[in-house]
This record gives C-alpha cells, sequence and structure tokens, in this order.
C-alpha cells in the first residue's frame, strides 16, 4: 500500500517508497488523469493534497500464513478505516444479506426508501445484539441466526398485539346492556345509527376523556358508543366515554368512564382543553 502527498520540487515516480510527491499546483490531477495504470501497478490506495500526521499504522492479515503485519500510514487513513469501515460494514450487512429493499421493486420511489429504513432498522438491531451480548459475556447469534429468530417472533404476533387498548375484565362492553359506575351514573349504549356502505352501524362518538388526553399529532381521540345519561342532563350533547382500559398517565388500570366519574368527579375537576366542546346531537338520516 502506497500513500502519496503533493509537494513542489519531487518526482512521484523516483520517490521514497510509503510517501512519494508530485511537483506543482495542479499536478496531483494530471497524474491520476494520465498515468492510471500506474496506479494500478504499485497498488496506490490513496492519494493526499495535504500532510496527514503519522499514526501507529493499521494491522492487515494475510489469510494463507494468517500472519499480522502493521502497515505505517498517514492518521487520516486510520481514521477512514475505524469509522468509515462500519459504514461500509453496515451497507453489506443491509444490501447483501437478506435485504428486504433489494428484494422488491416499485415504481414510487419512496417505497423502495421506506423498505431501506426497514433495513436499516434490522442492521441497528443486530449490532445493538451483539453489543448487549458483548457486556453480558455471551455469544452473540449470527446474522442469519438473529434473522430467523425476528422473523419468528413476528409470525407469532396477532391483531392484539398492535393495538395500545385492552378490554376492561370487570366492565365488559356489552350492547343492550348498562354499565354501572357510581351508585347513580351508569354508561349506556347509544341507539343512535348510521348508514355506512349500504351497512346500518351504531353511531360513535369522541370520548370525552380520550380527547383531553389527545396528542397534538392526532386529529381524533379515541370513540364509544357508550354515554352517561346522567352527566348529559343539561347539555347539548352527549357526556360519550370509553369502557375500556387506556392505561393514561397516573390513571392505569382505569377505564375511561372510571376516569370521568371517580377521578375527575363526574368531569367537575376535569382538566380544561381548548379541543373539548359541547357538541350538539346531530340528526341521523333515518330520523328525518
Amino acid at each position: 500500500m502506497r500513500f502519496y502527498y503533493v509537494k513542489p520540487g519531487c518526482n512521484v515516480k523516483t520517490g521514497t517508497k510509503g510517501v512519494d510527491f508530485f511537483h506543482g499546483e495542479n499536478a496531483l490531477l494530471d497524474f491520476v488523469y494520465a498515468d492510471l495504470d500506474f496506479c494500478k501497478r504499485h497498488n496506490i490506495q490513496l492519494v493526499l493534497n495535504e500532510p496527514s500526521p503519522p499514526s501507529p499504522g493499521i494491522n492487515t492479515t494475510k489469510r494463507k500464513r494468517s500472519t499480522t503485519t502493521t502497515v505505517p500510514c498517514p492518521s487520516v487513513v486510520s481514521t477512514y478505516l475505524q469509522y468509515m469501515g462500519g459504514v461500509d460494514r453496515h451497507d453489506q450487512l443491509r444490501l447483501q444479506s437478506y435485504s428486504i429493499q433489494m428484494s422488491c421493486r416499485f415504481r414510487k420511489y419512496y417505497k423502495g426508501l421506506f423498505l431501506g429504513l426497514v433495513d436499516m432498522a434490522l442492521v441497528n438491531g443486530y449490532i445493538t445484539h451483539k453489543c448487549n451480548a458483548g457486556k453480558q459475556s455471551k455469544k452473540p447469534y449470527s446474522h442469519y441466526q438473529y434473522m430467523t429468530i425476528l422473523h419468528e417472533h413476528l409470525i407469532r404476533e396477532t391483531p392484539n398485539s398492535f393495538t395500545r387498548t385492552t378490554a376492561s375484565e370487570a366492565a365488559p362492553a356489552v350492547a343492550n346492556r348498562s354499565i354501572v359506575v357510581t351508585h347513580d351514573h351508569t354508561l349506556v349504549q347509544s341507539v343512535d345509527t348510521r348508514v355506512n356502505g349500504g351497512v346500518e352501524r351504531v353511531r360513535q362518538r369522541q370520548c370525552k376523556v380520550c380527547s383531553i388526553y389527545k396528542t397534538s399529532y392526532k386529529k381524533r381521540g379515541g370513540t364509544s358508543t357508550c354515554y352517561c345519561p346522567k352527566c348529559s342532563e343539561g347539555k347539548r350533547g352527549l357526556v360519550t366515554l370509553c369502557n375500556k382500559v387506556r392505561n393514561y398517565e397516573q390513571n392505569e388500570g382505569l377505564t375511561c368512564g372510571q376516569i370521568w366519574h371517580i377521578t375527575w368527579r363526574n368531569g367537575e375537576f376535569a382538566p380544561k382543553a381548548g379541543n373539548v366542546r359541547d357538541r350538539g346531537v346531530g340528526i341521523s338520516n333515518d330520523s328525518k
């Protein structure tokens, strides 16, 4: 391996081994374009146009003899191999080993970019697994074993694994049945219906509790078909509440109906939110 540094007054073909010099400002480009065969014959790997401080060198291993030798090189080379080597290895794992992006083709470019991000996430997960195994003094899985185990875990997933909500075991939502929350407040299922795609469905409205806990990047909170008749008295619309455990912060394990009636005292101590309004009940098409 040979490294070259541009310096006036020296000839590249007669310079010392390891570090040679060019003459003139544009001599570097002229030499590279005019004498590429010379670069190939002499195994020139790097051409520098600025001096670089020396480094302890890089270790190279010969496969046949299994011997390790140290090759002197500028510090820029060792820095490049230290950081860019990881990038090259990452690209090799992402593009050459079980790549989703390379196995599919789309007319829309952004779909391919998305699969590239998925491949990057898989490779990063494998790198994290190897680092974690090293800290625990355990033997890490090979890339093939890691991908096999990951696929097995994904195959076992069910639709319930992709939802944040779980049905309340104490008070499951059953149609046409009143659900007692406190001694004088119950949740009743709405009888309003709407036609969607030729099918008559029970109308769902936004839950008051979910609307307060709704994050800024969501357009809507959770919806429900249940409401509290007692809390709806004197209001323009119905106080719709979910009968599901949403696991909201500081109210884990409580349904939205329990949060509204027990924690917030029938909504009296509910947090003020600008996006919660007292809407009137809409008139369905069947009642016209």
